[in-house]
């Protein structure tokens, strides 16, 4: 059957006709800097030997040991914790999310089986929110959840199981209540290992055993000191449960402890470096049969991956520097420096810039601004100015104007606006002023100001807008118009109204259309396309990205973008154009989005045929000149061949019974499944500009003996080379 189908096919260079692919245009955000990975969101899939990570905006990143992808779209927006569930071959993921509709956070249960995640809508889940314990047991197919907090503060001491279809409250007796306690089944002698841990009282230097049904507390001669916060897994190449790090009351540790079933034993060996709080993962990674440690050393912006065979520590990967969440972080052009300059949120001055793709933290030269949010940032093309916010630590208000020189900021001596936070601000190039609008400190502001570099000047015109924070303002050049957008009223009420400034007087615009009103919003003047940009997202309370909206006016409109996929972003975030690249940059500390014409993507259409299909998936982002591109094949029949076919036309004609959707020419590859099924295959995406936007579809088939044909198909994947 396998020299049928292979003459069936005409070996091409793959991706090689380009002639043959139809442009598409799939405008759309893409993430220009490395994504942060959500504390806990990390689990080993034993299929396919990768580790799998969510992102803070949703991302699923994988990890095979030496590469990082990134898959195209988005998987559940969750912070908690995950699993791999052999069994069913699904990377497990429970956690809070946040709930625009109701605009409250709620608890989720969510799986992933390496081509696509499946939410499940559930009448009983546990309610802890945070600080859980999680692992799971395979000798009985069951995710093992303990302790944590629940929402009304509560530290809980419930044992809860996932079976597969729903959860269960096991046990309410054992260990006291606790929270980040670290956890791991160990195969061996099939029971789930809990050490550790932190309560009302401290922390805590319990072992704890869980054999489905009962827990037992172990007293080994030697125990661990206490922690909370550790990372733990079982070897079972060594028979071993490995627990590494963690927090001894408030001082970080590297202690590496292995315990065999019987007693405790502390390793000496040199360590990876000290370690953030509860961001560590400890997985055992089956390919190479070493334990893999992933997670962010503490002090650091990075993330790094290591691996530890029993006798040494080696790191595999180091990620680049990125912020840390900053709540309420303003960004502007950096006409000195080049990119942009970011200021955040802190408990000190945190000054980021972000260029040509990378992250640099800015040393700090005093005097310098106190720690804020919400502040007015903007740029007049020579330099980049701040005003205002909120403080950080007290809560209050600052009046105070900063200069950005692009190295440090200085303090600007001049009379202004009076204090406030979530005032709007942008500059007008025509009248070489900057205008500020609105904000709040104990009461909400409609005053109106200019500032030409030396000083503030407040206005007075006939026609004033409402009372407002948390608004946007953008100036446009053609129009000769500075055009302000929604914010929220006094009482916190999102608005969604147009108003335009014309140098001495504000007038209201009346649109057939209008965004949601969503509360606070980012406004920027694209000049290639002569239009202002809106985006804006729900507030999550800032502990979580929220959908994205994004706009264009054009004057006399508002019209929605349709972007090729969804994205999140936090609530306060800055739109920017930068002139060095031309393009138009969403800004936050969590991520560097851009807006393209063209959005790689990649979607899955059509059916597969066969008891079992298997499934289809691009493993990393199609765009131009990306060496780490390909196609995974998962589900396939095991230990067995499968053949991936691509073409640049999609037709429907039958084969076998199933439908082959690809249409001529055609490409086709035989790859080797393992054990588990799965197949992968690099197709790397030249650096040919004529690719960009260009659709291509692929299919995968497998034997599978006792069907029609002896074969088996998935659905159809389509992608779309982007930039």
């Amino acid at each position: 059957m396998l020299a049928s189908e292979r003459s069936m096919y005409r070996i091409l260079p793959l991706l090689g006709a380009a002639l043959f692919a139809m442009p598409v245009s799939t405008q759309g955000l893409t993430l220009r800097d490395p994504p942060r990975i959500n504390p806990g969101m990390v689990a080993y899939d034993i299929a396919r030997h990768r580790l799998v990570e969510l992102g803070r905006h949703g991302e699923v990143i994988e990890f095979d040991g030496t590469t990082l992808f990134q898959r195209p779209g988005n998987g559940p927006n969750l912070y908690g914790r995950m699993v791999y569930r052999a069994a069913a071959g699904r990377t497990f993921a429970y956690g809070i999310r946040f709930e625009p509709t109701s605009t409250s956070f709620v608890t989720d249960t969510a799986e992933y089986d390496g081509t696509s995640w499946r939410g499940y809508t559930l009448a009983v889940q546990p309610a802890m929110q945070s600080g859980f314990g999680m692992s799971y047991d395979s000798a009985r197919d069951r995710v093992v959840l303990f302790g944590g907090i629940a929402p009304v503060a509560s530290i809980s001491g419930e044992t809860w199981e996932w079976d597969g279809a729903a959860w269960s409250l096991r046990s309410s007796s054992g260990p006291s209540p606790r929270l980040d306690v670290a956890m791991a089944f160990d195969s061996s002698r099939n029971v789930t290992v809990m050490f550790g841990g932190r309560n009302g009282g401290g922390d805590l230097a319990e072992h704890w055993e869980w054999d489905g049904s009962t827990w037992l507390q172990r007293s080994p001669p030697v125990m661990p000191p206490a922690r909370h916060g550790a990372a733990m897994t079982f070897d079972p190449l060594r028979g071993r449960v490995v627990m590494f790090g963690g927090w001894l009351q408030s001082t970080t540790t590297t202690q590496l402890w292995e315990f065999d079933g019987t007693a405790w034993l502390q390793v000496v060996a040199p360590a990876p470096p000290p370690r953030a709080d509860d961001d560590d993962i400890l997985v055992f990674d089956a390919r190479s049969g070493t334990v893999m440690l992933a997670g962010q050393p503490l002090q650091t912006a990075s993330r790094d991956y290591w691996r530890w065979n029993g006798s040494a520590w080696q790191q595999l990967a180091t990620t680049p520097v990125v912020p840390g969440f900053h709540y309420g972080a303003g960004a502007a052009v950096d006409p000195i420096g080049g990119g942009a300059v970011l200021f955040g949120h802190t408990l000190g001055n945190d000054t980021w810039r972000f260029d040509s793709g990378a992250w640099s933290q800015v040393p700090t030269v005093l005097p310098a601004p106190a720690a804020r949010s919400e502040l007015a940032m903007w740029s007049d093309g020579a330099q980049a100015w701040m005003f205002g916010g909120l403080s950080s630590l007290f809560g209050n208000f600052f009046s105070d104007t900063w200069r950005w020189n692009g190295v440090a900021w200085l303090p600007v001596t001049v009379t202004g606006p009076s204090a406030r936070a979530g005032a709007a601000v942008a500059f007008d190039s025509t009248r070489n002023q900057a205008v500020l609008f609105g904000g709040r400190s104990l009461s909400a502001s409609s005053e109106t100001w200019t500032f030409n570099g030396t000083s503030w000047l407040l206005r007075s015109p006939a026609t004033v807008p409402p009372v407002r924070s948390n608004h946007a303002l953008a100036y446009d050049p053609v129009r000769d118009r500075m055009v302000m957008f929604g914010g929220r009223s006094p009482s916190f009420l999102p608005l969604a109204d147009t108003w335009e400034w014309n140098g001495s007087n504000w007038s209201q615009v009346s649109t057939p259309h209008a965004p949601t009103p969503l509360g606070n919003a980012a406004l920027v003047y694209d000049p290639n396309n002569n239009r202002i940009v809106l985006s804006q997202a729900i507030d999550s309370r800032a502990v979580l990205p929220a959908a994205l909206e994004m706009w264009s006016y054009d004057g006399v409109d508002w019209t929605r973008l349709d972007l090729a996929e969804g994205r999140t972003a936090n609530t306060f975030h800055s739109l920017l154009w930068l002139p060095g690249t031309g393009g138009i940059l969403l800004l936050e500390s969590e991520a560097a989005l851009e807006l393209v014409d063209v959005a790689a993507r990649a979607s899955r259409f059509g059916v597969g045929c066969g008891p079992a299909p298997p499934s289809i998936a691009a493993r990393d982002l199609p765009t131009i000149g990306n060496p780490s591109f390909g196609i995974d094949l998962v589900s396939a029949t095991p230990s067995s061949l499968a053949v991936l076919a691509g073409s640049g036309s999609m037709v429907g004609q039958p084969l076998f019974g199933c439908t082959l959707y690809l249409g001529a020419p055609q490409v086709a590859v035989t790859m080797a499944t393992n054990a588990a099924g799965f197949a992968t295959r690099d197709l790397p995406v030249p650096s040919q500009p004529s690719l960009l936007g260009t659709q291509w579809y692929f299919q995968g088939l497998a034997l599978q003996p006792g069907t029609p044909g002896d074969i088996t198909m998935s659905a159809a994947l389509a992608i779309v080379i982007g930039s």
